[in-house]
C-alpha cells in the first residue's frame, strides 16, 4: 500500500512540474521576443522644476533634442544654456541666448549629438541655465526627459 501512495503522490508532483516548466517557457518566449518589455508601455514624457513648464518635445537621432518651454516665473528669464545628460554626446544648445518673457513660451534646441545608444527609448537629463530678475541671478535646474527616438 505504501508503493501505491508515493507513486501517485509521485505522478501528482510530475504533473505540476511540467506545467509549471511549460508556463516558464512560454514567459521567457515573450520575454525574447520583447512583448514583455516595459519600455513599450511608459508613455513619453517631459518634466521641468518650477519655474519652467515643458509644453512640448520632440527628439531624433539626428536632431537631437528641441523643446518648448513655458516661462512660468514672475519675472523674464533668459536662457543662456542647456544640455541633454544621457542621450549621446555632445548635446548642448547652441545658439544665442533666448529670452522668454513671463508667462510666454519659446523653442530650445538641443543639437550636435552624437546618434542614441538605445535607438528605441531614451531617458535623459536636462540641464538648463537661465538668468533672471534684477540684480541678474544664474540658476540651473535639471528635468528629464522620457521619449521614444524617431
Amino acid at each position: 500500500m505504501k508503493g501505491k501512495r508515493a507513486q501517485a503522490a509521485m505522478e501528482f508532483l510530475m504533473t505540476y512540474g511540467w506545467a509549471i516548466l511549460i508556463i516558464l517557457v512560454a514567459i521567457a518566449a515573450l520575454a525574447y521576443f520583447g512583448v514583455l518589455n516595459p519600455a513599450r508601455y511608459v508613455a513619453d514624457r517631459c518634466t521641468l522644476p518650477v519655474p519652467m513648464v515643458c509644453d512640448d518635445f520632440t527628439v531624433t537621432n539626428a536632431g537631437g533634442i528641441s523643446v518648448r518651454m513655458t516661462n512660468g516665473d514672475v519675472k523674464d528669464i533668459t536662457v543662456t544654456s542647456a544640455s541633454a545628460i544621457g542621450f549621446g554626446t555632445g548635446c548642448v544648445f547652441s545658439g544665442p541666448p533666448v529670452d522668454i518673457p513671463q508667462g510666454q513660451s519659446a523653442i530650445i534646441s538641443i543639437t550636435a549629438c552624437s546618434p542614441a545608444v538605445n535607438p528605441d527609448k531614451i531617458k535623459s537629463d536636462l540641464v538648463i541655465t537661465y538668468t533672471s530678475g534684477s540684480p541678474v541671478l544664474t540658476k540651473t535646474i535639471t528635468g528629464e526627459i522620457y521619449s521614444r527616438v524617431n
